[in-house]
């Protein structure tokens, strides 16, 4: 990946008022969607391993978090529930979710419905959670824990019990 834990890579390079200007774009990736619609890459993370919250990012191709976001309190990194819509818009969340445990696969869901025709993308989380991300909105849930089978408890035989696994999310184009 591009980027590293030091401070050329921190989201507030470009967004020193986001939530979560101390967090870099990537940390333990796990999942990765290249949406090719906005030319962006979207790592899915688990910067403190699957248990503790997760990271989502948008990042330019430089591999910094986004410059110009359209949401300044999101900048390009969704983590844990400092990104949640009614963290960083005076909305209620649709319906309750968060980056809870580790981020493990991403999703280009298409544009917002809303009208703002900004990206909106999916996230499965190590709990089989899945939540939506709007690079405008926030995060809101989508579906409970346990809806995708979870990765947290899970033991991988030898040679391969020190192994992270990776979740690969896809989607359908649409037109």
């Amino acid at each position: 990946m591009f980027s590293a834990n030091s401070p050329h890579w921190y989201n507030s390079v470009h967004n020193r008022g986001a939530n979560t200007a101390a967090y870099t774009g990537v940390s333990n990736p796990l999942g990765l969607s290249n949406n090719n619609a906005f030319g962006r890459l979207w790592p899915s993370n688990a910067p403190f391993g699957d248990t503790g919250i997760g990271s989502s990012s948008i990042l330019d191709p430089t591999g910094q978090p986004l410059a110009g976001a359209p949401n300044s309190l999101i900048g390009g990194v969704y983590a844990g529930s400092l990104t949640n819509r009614n963290v960083v818009t005076a909305q209620s969340q649709v319906i309750p979710g968060s980056l809870s445990t580790g981020a493990v696969g991403t999703a280009f869901l298409g544009p917002s419905p809303d009208g703002s025709c900004k990206a909106v993308f999916s996230v499965v989380t190590a709990d089989g959670a899945i939540v939506q991300e709007s690079t405008l909105k926030g995060l809101d849930g989508l579906a409970p824990a346990g809806t995708v089978e979870p990765l947290l408890g899970r033991n991988w035989d030898p040679p391969n019990q020190g192994v992270e696994p990776r979740l690969g999310v896809l989607m359908n184009p649409y037109t």
